[in-house]
């Protein structure tokens, strides 16, 4: 087996799939969905024509999630910071599909509950997530993630600046090598 420390999940639909273009007709309803996701870390992507069919989808997802995790007896951890969203509605009915899931807290999707193992809770919505030192920003631009990355060389630089880069001892080359390792380059 491929899969050596995760879950696998197999979804099989029963009508015709959300995901199927319009007026494609029904699939078998033996045509797998599969995703393989390990269990620390897992991005899941949604893209619909309009943001009252990216609502459902996203409605289908954590119904499906909630599902198979429970089948396997599995929780995940809904809290802000553990698990979020970043969603981005576009096109016409926008401003409908926001309305429909701001609250105080922010904008908010309501996770289903699993009867008998869980109870419905709230997954929160993000403008940006940060992951291993790379920031993904709601609104697909790159000034966010290239200002952590500066930060992130300026921390490690500002510490070495005297003792390397303002030290004769070291050669040119030498803290030309320095300052490449800080920019990752």
């Amino acid at each position: 087996s491929c899969v050596s420390d995760g879950i696998v999940l197999v979804i099989h639909s029963s009508s015709s799939p959300f995901w199927s273009p319009k007026g494609a007709g029904s699939l078998p309803s033996h045509t797998p969905i599969l995703e393989v996701a390990f269990v620390d870390d897992v991005g899941l992507v949604l893209s619909a024509s309009s943001p009252l069919m990216l609502d459902r989808y996203i409605n289908i997802l954590l119904r499906h999630v909630v599902t198979a995790f429970g089948l396997l007896g599995l929780e995940l951890n809904w809290k802000p910071g553990k698990s979020e969203c970043l969603v981005r509605f576009r096109g016409r009915d926008t401003a409908k599909a926001y309305a429909a899931h701001r609250s105080a807290s922010g904008l908010t999707f309501e996770v289903p509950a699993l009867a008998g193992v869980s109870k419905s809770t709230t997954l929160f919505a993000v403008n940006r997530y940060k992951h291993l030192g790379c920031v993904i920003d709601v609104t697909g631009k790159l000034l966010p993630d290239a200002d952590v990355k500066v930060a992130n060389m300026m921390s490690s630089y500002t510490p070495l600046a005297s003792r390397i880069f303002g030290n004769n001892i070291f050669s040119t080359q030498t803290r030309l090598s320095f300052a490449q390792s800080l920019t990752g380059n």
